[in-house]
């Protein structure tokens, strides 16, 4: 049992990638989330895809960079590098280092937040108030916790959150109105059992992924040991599969206006050119359209540095 407490650094992000697959392929819906019709975007090696309620999407590669993608074609690379990243929008982001820290990014600046996590999941419940963030994490000795975040006063007052059965916790989903879904480590061949949390107390969902994502828009997305990508509407009560090919192996999930996955095989009938998104250094602007193997030019590499002081705590 400790107690962690984080004062005011300066910092440049600096980790290494937790162990993941990369992908091979990036595909996103083209009109929205549930629809059926897929486009190929530039690859970079990614393990993890975040995707805002913009359809900002924010990705990890196996190399241990950091990448955003505002226009869906082409990556800017984000000074730093992170193990695990949730992106609210193009201004807006969390992220977890390696060594556990959590940072929250904020137009162009890392931010140190208190605590300490494996993972991490941010979401708004109104994409038009957005002052309220709901960030539920997973902390090194695998307890869950939940903090209602207020921007203006940049801290989070940790909420521990008992797991139901005591049973191991795989992956967490923020609703983004202080519910949550949560995958927990007993599994059988579609993916990992899965609970919903209320706000009081978990209830069995009737649903296995093996990973899963929450989205800013009511939606919850995943991806089952199938490799089908299926996403929940929490309004509606519906689960439904929204990738209808079948040799695709999907392993990784997310969603914004569109749906995004990252997969290890091409969808049926594309030839796996990577898309046609350029690529830029820092924050520059490039210019490349590539069709995924030529790179436009980058602007600088840049530092985002930041001081902040915060009180509160994570007991563990």
């Amino acid at each position: 049992m400790g107690l962690f407490k984080y004062s005011a650094v300066l910092f440049q992000v600096i980790a290494l990638l937790v162990v993941d697959p990369s992908s091979a392929y990036v595909y996103k819906t083209k009109k929205y989330i549930t629809n059926q019709s897929w486009e190929s975007i530039q690859d970079l090696g990614f393990s993890r895809i975040s995707v805002g309620l913009d359809d900002t999407a924010w990705a990890i590669t196996a190399g241990n960079e950091l990448y955003r993608n505002n226009d869906g074609k082409r990556w800017a690379r984000i000074p730093g590098s992170l193990s695990d990243i949730s992106g609210i929008n193009s201004n807006v982001a969390w992220g977890v280092s390696p060594n556990n820290i959590i940072y929250r990014y904020q137009n162009g600046q890392w931010f140190m937040v208190n605590g300490k996590l494996t993972s991490i999941s941010a979401a708004v419940h109104d994409e038009y108030v957005q002052n309220v963030e709901h960030v539920w994490g997973i902390s090194p000795s695998n307890s869950l916790w939940y903090c209602y975040y207020q921007r203006t006063t940049r801290g989070c007052y940790w909420k521990n959150i008992h797991k139901p059965n005591q049973l191991r916790v795989m992956a967490v989903a923020s609703v983004g109105d202080g519910t949550a879904f949560a995958l927990f480590d007993v599994r059988d061949a579609t993916g990992y059992v899965m609970y919903r949390w209320n706000g009081a107390s978990w209830s069995l969902v009737d649903e296995r992924l093996v990973q899963i994502q929450a989205t800013s828009n009511r939606r919850i997305i995943g991806v089952n040991a199938l490799g089908e990508v299926r996403v929940f509407n929490v309004d509606d009560n519906t689960w439904k599969t929204i990738n209808s090919f079948k040799s695709t192996r999907s392993f990784f999930a997310a969603a914004g206006i569109n749906a995004w996955i990252l997969s290890r095989k091409p969808l049926d009938g594309d030839g796996g050119d990577g898309g046609d998104g350029g690529y830029s250094n820092g924050n520059g602007n490039g210019n490349g359209n590539g069709n995924g193997k030529e790179y436009g030019g980058g602007g600088g590499t840049g530092t985002d540095v930041a001081y902040e002081t915060v009180y509160e705590t994570i007991e563990e």
